[in-house]
């Protein structure tokens, strides 16, 4: 069991290691949490704390309590941000997913993995008592490390989607050496697993360190992160596409396809976060792309079933040109401005109240709703909807709006396809995170 706990000791303080934001030896007033207001000289800042210098002496600061920055000038007037900058205040609001992901991992993968791999008999009592330590070591673990540091959610979705690429990245390994050549080395799937336990954590924080380096914001974070996501749904769907049922289905057609899977995902990723680069992108605008996806997921399913179709090869595109045009759609909408903490949360309820007005006027004209048509007026409403409410946050909104805001609420797609005989399904696996 020690393997487990070395490496979640490893990789853990790699992927809480903050940035220097704050001006040295500049004078500032910070406000805390409790209110209080300390006015002093910058002499350090660190990953977790602020050493001002004061009237009373040194006083250190965490971060992690610092509501707000002020700039003060040589006369004690308060500086423009521009002056020196945005300065980025800590935030914890994902510390908790962080927390949880690394007992997840802890139970799971290790808690699973290390008596698999090493041969360890345990009586089922053991085991479950075992597998309930490891949990419990992810909590005291992961809450001693990210005491004080920065984790916003792009953060950690950024995150998420480096243990996603891990994940990916065995089948992927394993369709390229050949499912049969693997089986011959690997006849009980230990190096596989061992594979898992290691790239997993690695891929976390490998993608915290881009993430630093790249010193990117939390919105282009969790830009970055959805486009990962949409690259990997289009390359399945692409595949779909190209695939005919007629084919034979060979280690070298599965070579191919998981390499095509694993390069789109990746591919996504790239162009999101190029995409990014030089705009001014914050988490509520990205979450309303998020919104966008979902939005162009459920109209392509209703959009199937008004046009009838059953083939798989139409189906397929109709789902590729929904989720992309709404996601295009989306971008032009939210072109010129930034929107405001809450308002995508708005969005998402004026496209459901328009839908639900339809219901509601479709019940009380007692219209039969299992047409056709009312699944035309579904995708109408819920557009009118989407698109008006947006219309009407822009209003409100009137200048580029530079507060990152949060996120309350995401939208994940992750697309899959599997083999029946000599054909290929493709499937859909959503994930709300709130």
């Amino acid at each position: 069991m020690k393997i487990g706990f070395i490496l979640l000791g490893f990789f853990l303080p790699r992927l809480v290691s903050g940035q220097n934001d704050f001006q040295i030896n500049h004078t500032v007033v910070i406000e805390t949490e409790n209110g209080d207001k300390i006015t002093g000289i910058i002499l350090k800042e660190d990953e977790s704390e602020v050493i001002l210098k004061t009237n009373y002496g040194q006083f250190p600061i965490d971060k992690y309590q610092i509501t707000s920055v002020s700039y003060l000038d040589k006369n004690r007037n308060i500086l423009s941000p521009s002056v020196l900058g945005e300065v980025h205040v800590p935030s914890q609001e994902a510390r908790w997913r962080t927390i949880y992901s690394s007992m997840l991992l802890s139970n799971s993968l290790y808690g699973v993995g290390i008596p698999y791999v090493f041969d360890i008999d345990l009586e089922p009592k053991t085991e479950v008592g075992m597998r309930l330590l490891m949990f419990s070591a992810g909590f005291y673990t992961s809450i001693r490390y990210t005491k004080n540091m920065d984790l916003p959610l792009g953060r950690y979705f950024l995150q998420t989607s480096g243990m996603q690429l891990a994940l990916l990245s065995l089948p992927t390994l394993i369709f390229t050496v050949g499912p049969e050549a693997w089986y011959e080395f690997d006849k009980n799937g230990k190096i596989a697993v061992t594979y898992a336990m290691v790239t997993v954590p690695y891929g976390m924080y490998k993608a915290d360190k881009f993430y630093r380096d790249s010193e990117i914001t939390n919105g282009q974070a969790y830009l970055t992160s959805s486009a990962l996501n949409l690259g990997l749904f289009n390359s399945m769907c692409i595949i779909s596409v190209i695939h005919n049922n007629d084919w034979k289905i060979t280690e070298n057609l599965l070579r191919v396809y998981a390499l095509l899977t694993y390069g789109g995902s990746l591919g996504g990723g790239y162009l999101g976060w190029k995409y990014t680069q030089g705009k001014s992108i914050s988490e509520n605008d990205a979450t309303f792309l998020a919104l966008a996806n979902g939005i162009g997921l459920v109209n392509s399913f209703l959009l199937a079933n008004v046009l009838g179709l059953e083939e798989r090869k139409p189906t397929t595109l109709v789902f590729l040109a929904g989720i992309n045009g709404f996601t295009y759609l989306a971008e032009q909408l939210n072109k010129d401005i930034n929107l405001k903490k809450g308002q995508t949360q708005v969005i998402a309820l004026g496209a459901t109240a328009s839908w639900l007005a339809w219901v509601g006027a479709a019940i009380l004209l007692d219209l039969e709703y299992g047409t056709k048509f009312a699944r035309g007026m579904d995708m109408i409403s819920i557009t009118t909807g989407w698109y008006f409410t947006h219309r009407w946050m822009k209003t409100k909104t009137n200048t580029t709006n530079n507060d990152p805001g949060k996120i309350y609420a995401s939208l994940h797609i992750t697309p899959e396809y599997f083999r029946l005989g000599n054909q290929l399904g493709a499937g859909i696996n959503l994930r709300i995170t709130m």
